[in-house]
């Protein structure tokens, strides 16, 4: 191509390229709309202040949380390590030495509430109903929970836990295991179906993944008792090929062999 076959016309230089074009098109439309997109990035700044307010306001909620459960666990944890101890001393002799100590030696759990723990009851009771919106809330109910059933109160532990599982978010791990305690409370005062339940929240839980093979474990044995027998095969499939690598899904081969012949005897027994 020659130079004579390019010619630029002078209109051609006075003409804006694209970009320019779009640059001005857009500055024009926002100017037309300019009423609107003032309001759009006004609620935007407010809705992005409010959620650094809200995260502001509920870290400092938490933060005062845990400083109230503080004390409470502290003398919580210092009762429960002694009790600890004094099992596992009971169970390996001690030495020469380890007797010469017998004033430092750990006392064991009475097997008495209100002796074993005292004060601690009252003091994570009243944890949680300071602070039952709070993670620290539901970590003391849990506590309150465990030792409520390690004494055979289930309808104590499950009353705690009530108090606070539903304010926790199910992404949150304090979410799956507070719904595990509260399934083996409800399991132990004897009302398995509302235990499977609360095994199934975690189950369905992502975030609890953890927890799924026990979870899984404990809803079928729950549904053995119920007699749902048809639903406690499908719960110890599912867990053995799910979670076959774990203990719970071990347990559950043992668990499903044995229903499968429970189930299939039974029938023949019938017709004979």
């Amino acid at each position: 191509m020659s130079k004579a076959d390019v010619t630029i016309d002078k209109s051609d230089l006075k003409r804006p390229d694209v970009f320019v074009q779009t640059m001005e098109k857009s500055w024009m439309t926002i100017e037309k709309n300019g009423a609107v997109v003032a309001v759009l990035i006004s609620a935007l700044i407010v809705a992005a202040l409010g959620y650094l307010v809200w995260d502001f306001v509920q870290g400092r909620a938490e933060k005062a949380a845990a400083e109230d459960l503080y004390k409470a666990e502290a003398e919580y944890f210092k009762i429960k390590d002694g009790f600890d101890r004094a099992r596992f001393e009971a169970l390996v002799p001690a030495s020469k030495d380890e007797k010469s100590g017998e004033a430092d030696k750990p006392q064991a759990a009475t097997g008495d509430l209100e002796q074993d723990y005292g004060k601690v009851i009252s003091g994570l009771e009243e944890v949680v109903a300071r602070q039952a919106k709070t993670a620290a809330g539901t970590q003391a109910a849990v506590w309150l929970a465990e030792i409520y059933l390690d004494y055979k109160q289930p309808e104590k532990a499950v009353a705690a836990l009530d108090k606070v599982v539903t304010h926790q978010s199910e992404s949150t791990l304090l979410f799956g295991v507070a719904n595990m305690v509260r399934g083996s409370a409800l399991a132990a005062k004897g009302d398995c179906a509302q235990a499977v339940d609360s095994w199934q929240k975690v189950v369905d839980s992502p975030k609890n993944s953890f927890l799924h093979p026990e979870a899984l474990l404990k809803s079928g044995v729950c549904q053995e008792t119920l007699q749902q027998h048809a639903k406690a095969i499908e719960t110890y499939r599912r867990l053995t090929e799910t979670h076959s690598e774990t203990s719970a899904g071990q347990m559950a081969k043992a668990f499903l062999r044995a229903l499968e012949m429970k189930t299939a005897v039974a029938p023949a027994a019938k017709a004979g």
